[in-house]
C-alpha cells in the first residue's frame, strides 16, 4: 500500500458533499422503486408486520426479539395511515388490517437508504479523509444484501444502523471535549442500547467499540490517564485520544445508559403483555431460541457462521414462477458477489498490518479498529447453537467492506498507475456485478435461463 496519498483531498470543493448526494439518491430511489411489488407478507413480515399492527391494535403478543424493530414498523404504518401514503388499489388484510404493502416498507425503505451516509460519517471519524468516506458509502450502496433488507418490513436494519450511530457519537466522543464529550457519550450509550433493544446481536457493535478501546487501553499501559488539555491538538488519532481515555467513566456511558435505554424500550410491551416482568421475558426469549435448534431440518436456508465470509448460502426471500415457469419473480437476501468476495479478502489482508505498526501507524490504528469490530460481530456467532441465517453476518459485512475501502483507496492515489488503473477496473467489475444481480435483489421478473444463470452454484438455490 502506499503512504502517498493524502489525509484529506479536496476539502474545499464540494464534491463530497454532492457526491453523498447523489449516492443517497440512488440509494432512496433503489429501496423506494416497486415497493408494492409483491402484495403479500415476504419473509419474516409474517411475524413483524403483524406483531407491528399488534402493537397499533394493542393487541396483546409474543416475540422472540426485543420490541424495539416492531415498534418503528408501526410508527411507518401508523404515519402511512394519517397521510393516506401508498397505492389504495394495492392493498392486503395480511396484517390484521387491510392496508397497502407500502405501509408496512417505507419506514425500512427510508432508514436503509441512511446506512451508506451514517457509514460515511463513520469513515470520516476515522480517518478524516472524505476521499475514503465517500468511497465507503459508495461500496454500502453497491451491496445487495443492505439493499433487501431495507425493502421489506423486517428488522436488521434498524440494528445496524443504531450500532453505526453508537460508534459514530462515541468517536466523536473521543475526539470532543468537556459537555461535546459527554454529549457524544450519552448519545453512544442511548443509540447502543437502541440497537441491542432491535436484537441482541446488537451488542456487536458496542462490543466492538468499546472492547477496542479497552484493548487501546492494556497494550498501551493503564497509567496514561486522560492527559488531554481542554485545547485538543488537531493532529491527535483517535486511537491517540481512546489512550488517554479515563476508563472510570466506561461503566456509566457503557453500560448502565445502554441497560437504562434498553429496558426502557420495553415500557410499552409490557404493558401490553403484564403476565411477564421485564426479566421473565428475557428468560422467555432465551428459551424460544435454545430450543430452536440447528441445521436443515429446522430450515433450508439455515447456514454456518464460518460460511458466510464466502456468500456459500443465501436466503430465498420469496419466489413466485408465473405463465407456467416461463417467467420468475425472485428475492434473495444475497449480497454482491465481486464486493462480498473482495471484502472478504481486504479484511483478511489488512489483519497483515497490524504487524507493521511502526511502518505505518495510521494503518495499523484502522486495521485494529476495523479488525476487532469485523471479529466482535463475527466470532459471537460461533457460540449460537441455533439455526443462523446470512443476514446475521451484516455487522461484520460492514467493516470487512469498510477494510476493502481502505485498499481501494490506497490503489486510487497510489503513485504507480497501474495500482489507480486495477482500482478503476475492480470498482468498475463491482458496480457492473451490482446490476447483473440486481434482478434478484429487486425482485425483477426473469426468464428461467436468465434467472439459472445467476445462480452460479447450487447452494446459492
Amino acid at each position: 500500500m502506499s503512504k502517498s496519498h493524502p489525509t484529506t483531498i479536496g476539502s474545499t470543493l464540494p464534491w463530497f458533499s454532492g457526491g453523498l448526494l447523489l449516492l443517497w439518491i440512488i440509494a432512496l430511489g433503489l429501496r423506494f422503486w416497486g415497493l408494492n411489488r409483491f402484495n403479500t407478507l415476504v419473509f419474516d413480515e409474517v411475524y413483524f408486520a403483524k406483531f407491528a399492527q399488534n402493537y397499533l391494535d394493542k393487541a396483546p403478543l409474543f416475540d422472540a426479539h426485543p420490541p424495539l424493530g416492531k415498534y418503528l414498523i408501526a410508527v411507518g404504518m401508523a404515519l402511512s395511515d394519517y397521510f393516506s401514503w401508498g397505492d389504495p388499489s394495492v392493498t392486503n388484510d395480511l396484517t390484521g388490517s387491510l392496508r397497502s404493502p407500502f405501509s408496512y416498507r417505507w419506514l425500512n425503505a427510508f432508514t436503509g437508504s441512511l446506512i451508506p451516509l451514517v457509514v460515511a460519517w463513520l469513515s470520516y471519524q476515522l480517518t478524516h479523509r472524505k476521499s475514503y468516506a465517500l468511497l465507503s458509502a459508495g461500496l454500502m450502496t453497491i451491496e445487495g444484501l443492505f439493499l433487501v433488507e431495507s425493502r421489506y418490513a423486517l428488522i436488521n436494519i434498524y440494528l445496524v444502523l443504531f450500532g453505526l450511530l453508537g460508534q459514530v457519537f462515541g468517536l466523536w466522543a473521543l475526539q470532543s471535549v468537556n459537555q461535546w464529550r459527554i454529549l457524544g457519550l450519552i448519545l453512544s450509550g442511548i443509540s447502543f442500547g437502541l440497537s441491542a433493544a432491535v436484537k441482541w446481536n446488537g451488542l456487536g457493535f458496542w462490543l466492538g467499540f468499546w472492547g477496542v478501546i479497552v484493548a487501546i487501553k492494556l497494550w498501551e499501559g493503564w497509567g496514561k490517564g486522560d492527559r488531554q488539555s481542554p485545547h485538543l491538538s488537531p493532529n491527535l488519532s483517535w486511537y491517540d485520544r481512546a489512550a488517554e481515555f479515563k476508563l472510570w467513566s466506561l461503566p456509566l456511558y457503557g453500560f448502565i445508559l445502554p441497560y437504562l435505554t434498553y429496558a426502557l424500550v420495553w415500557i410499552p410491551h409490557l404493558q401490553l403483555n403484564p403476565e411477564y416482568s421485564f426479566w421473565q421475558m428475557q428468560g422467555e426469549i432465551i428459551g424460544y431460541h435454545n430450543r430452536i435448534g440447528g441445521g436443515e431440518e429446522v430450515h433450508p436456508y439455515c447456514s454456518s457462521w464460518f460460511s458466510w465470509p464466502f456468500l456459500i448460502r443465501p436466503v430465498a426471500y420469496y419466489y413466485q414462477a408465473v405463465n407456467d415457469g416461463q417467467v420468475i419473480f425472485d428475492v434473495h437476501a444475497f449480497g454482491n458477489p465481486l464486493l462480498w468476495w473482495g471484502a472478504t479478502l481486504a479484511i483478511a489482508t489488512l489483519s497483515l498490518c497490524l504487524l507493521q505498526r511502526h511502518q505505518s501507524p495510521t494503518l495499523f490504528n484502522l486495521s485494529l479498529y476495523l479488525g476487532f469490530n469485523y471479529l466482535a460481530n463475527w466470532l459471537p456467532w460461533s457460540l449460537v447453537s441455533r439455526c443462523v441465517f446470512l443476514y446475521h453476518y451484516m455487522g461484520a459485512l460492514l467493516f470487512s467492506i469498510l477494510a476493502l475501502s481502505v485498499i481501494l483507496e490506497s490503489w486510487l492515489y497510489h503513485e504507480q498507475p497501474k495500482f489507480r488503473q486495477l482500482a478503476i477496473i475492480t470498482l468498475g467489475m463491482m458496480a457492473i456485478a451490482f446490476l447483473f444481480w440486481l434482478p434478484i435483489t429487486l425482485g425483477l421478473p426473469l426468464s428461467p435461463q436468465a434467472f439459472r444463470l445467476r445462480m452460479w452454484f447450487n447452494t446459492w438455490i
